[in-house]
């Protein structure tokens, strides 16, 4: 799970803190159990939170599939009910719309920016080719030959042959 685990972009706002950490897309369950919501301190369990996480996610884990998040949100003691629960695990927000825009909004960021780093990594030790944009070249399993200046096929085949994009080393 280690390698998973992400660290939350801290975000605060006016009404609400929020801290944690995340897992990445590879790492997915197939139960919601490995959620852990925290509001001042407290352990909580909260179906609009876990919600608002797997929001954050949307479109990025298979459908049946939930990641694992570990979230610390402060919020004013005075937004928050903490006698909803008999053993206290439960809250209510006084704005929990607002509490779980801020928290899909901190998902998706921390996300996007996990994104973009390993991204920017992969560019970095991308493979350099042996193959200049001037050269031509033969495919495999094919004698005919192309020149990416060109675009075009060689002789052996119709001109009209085009290739939609010119192959271009990676910088």
């Amino acid at each position: 799970l280690t390698p998973h685990v992400i660290p939350l972009i801290p975000t605060a706002d006016s009404s609400v803190t929020i801290k944690g950490a995340l897992t990445t897309y590879p790492y997915a369950r197939y139960d919601r159990h490995a959620f852990f919501f925290f509001v001042n301190g407290r352990w909580i369990k909260d179906y609009t939170l876990t919600n608002a996480v797997i929001k954050g996610y949307l479109n990025n884990l298979p459908p049946g599939r939930y990641p694992a998040a570990f979230i610390s949100l402060t919020v004013d003691p005075t937004t928050v009910d903490i006698n909803v629960h008999p053993k206290k695990e439960e809250v209510r927000f006084l704005h929990p719309l607002k509490v779980a825009a801020a928290t899909t909004s901190a998902v998706k960021q921390t996300l996007e920016e996990h994104l973009s780093q390993q991204l920017h990594e992969t560019k970095k030790s991308s493979f350099s080719s042996p193959y200049q944009p001037s050269q031509s070249f033969v495919f495999p399993h094919s004698p005919r030959s192309f020149s990416p200046s060109a675009q075009t096929v060689s002789p052996e085949l119709p001109q009209e042959v085009v290739f939609p994009v010119a192959f271009q080393a990676p910088l």
